[in-house]
């Protein structure tokens, strides 16, 4: 009897002893500890349908439970109770902390991936480096230097759409350039300024036929400018033939009021220095620029003072008689002779004998020239008269 007690007794500690399986779960489960598996779980692949947490064995437990707490005293029970429930609040700890450990990885692995970092394009990179340099340097104005640093972004082959317009701008301001140098005579330099354009292999078309049109034009200016320059500088040199002579060079160029207005002075110089040398008795050197004054403006007078020289110049050969200065209050009987307005006795009585006269020896001509007419008309002179 003693070892029958002693054997139920081993089986009371055993069954009190073995552990009670129980599995958690955030979610609702049926009697048999199970339920359907969510969509939300299926695609985080937890599981693919209805599955059990606790594989029945919360179900034996509860059975053996009963069956020992019938077979058993009231306090084993309880201990036996009180065992399985501590057990239970164990489990059910630690699968809530796995289902939070769960949700808190779920909801990294939410997060949107980042997006990738856009690829570098390296040319196009260098494209914009060389822009800023060009357009730094056209701020400079270093116009060719700045088509230079341009040209590199097209042997880059990139879209020069928006470098077509910066080459038209700064070419633009190499002909403004040209211009300008034009407006202030500076020649050479508006050349200069306007073969750029020219050596520029991108000009278009349109732009190197205007650049042509101003480097002619500009050769035309020039080709005055040096005329009219040479013409002042002759007319203060009295070198008047040379003046008239690039005055028409000039006018070949271009019309203009200027050259009209050099041609106008340079006639009225060239008189009062003609008259200064007949007025010297330079019969021969007054004679040139009366022809000269004759050959550029045809006026009637200039040849009737050449025809009077010419005959001063016939006695002169002649005679050898040294024409006096026709300056000075009282002139000669020749000077006195050649005004047609003078109407006195003794100029009828003088052109009746003239030729006769002419034709005698020297000394019976000369005081026609040296002999004042006030002293003529006072007697001096008479038998010779």
């Amino acid at each position: 009897m003693k070892t029958n007690w002693i054997g139920l007794g081993l089986v009371i500690l055993l069954i009190i002893t073995q552990p009670i399986s129980a599995f958690a779960h955030s979610g609702r489960t049926d009697s048999s500890g199970g339920h359907n598996c969510s969509q939300k779980s299926i695609d985080k692949g937890l599981c693919t349908g209805y599955h059990n947490h606790n594989s029945g064995n919360s179900g034996s437990s509860s059975s053996s439970s009963n069956s020992s707490s019938s077979s058993s005293s009231n306090s084993s029970s309880n201990s036996s109770s009180g065992s399985s429930t501590s057990s239970q609040s164990s489990n059910t700890s630690n699968s809530s902390t796995g289902s939070s450990s769960n949700t808190s990885s779920s909801s990294q692995s939410e997060k949107p991936a980042p997006k990738p970092e856009p690829k570098i394009d390296e040319k196009q990179v260098e494209a914009d480096e060389h822009t800023s340099i060009a357009k730094s340097l056209v701020k400079e104005e270093k116009y060719v230097e700045a088509l230079k640093e341009i040209e590199k972004v097209y042997d880059l082959n990139k879209d020069t759409s928006a470098i077509d317009s910066f080459v038209a701008t700064t070419v633009s301001s190499i002909y403004s350039n040209a211009e300008n140098a034009l407006k202030d005579k500076e020649y050479d330099e508006a050349k200069k300024e306007a073969n750029k354009i020219l050596e520029y292999d991108r000009t278009s078309e349109k732009i190197v036929t205007e650049t042509e049109e101003l480097i002619s034009k500009i050769e035309t200016e020039e080709k005055y400018e040096e005329a009219i320059e040479r013409a002042e500088n002759k007319l203060d040199e009295k070198a008047f033939r040379e003046v008239f002579e690039s005055l028409e060079e000039a006018a070949e160029v271009k019309e203009s009021d200027k050259t009209e207005q050099i041609r106008e002075e340079t006639i009225q110089k060239l008189e009062k220095d003609a008259k200064e040398l007949y007025n010297n008795a330079k019969l021969k050197q007054a004679k040139t620029q009366y022809n000269l004054l004759f050959e550029v403006n045809k006026k009637d007078v200039y040849q009737d003072l050449i025809t009077e020289i010419e005959g001063e110049e016939r006695l002169v050969d002649t005679y050898g008689l040294d024409v006096p200065d026709k300056q000075g209050d009282s002139i000669s009987l020749y000077e006195h002779l050649q005004i047609e307005d003078n109407e006195t006795p003794y100029q009828e009585k003088v052109v009746d004998k003239l030729e006769s006269l002419v034709g005698n020896a020297k000394d019976n001509v000369i005081f026609i020239f040296e002999k004042s007419i006030t002293e003529l008309f006072n007697g001096g002179e008479k038998d010779a008269a």
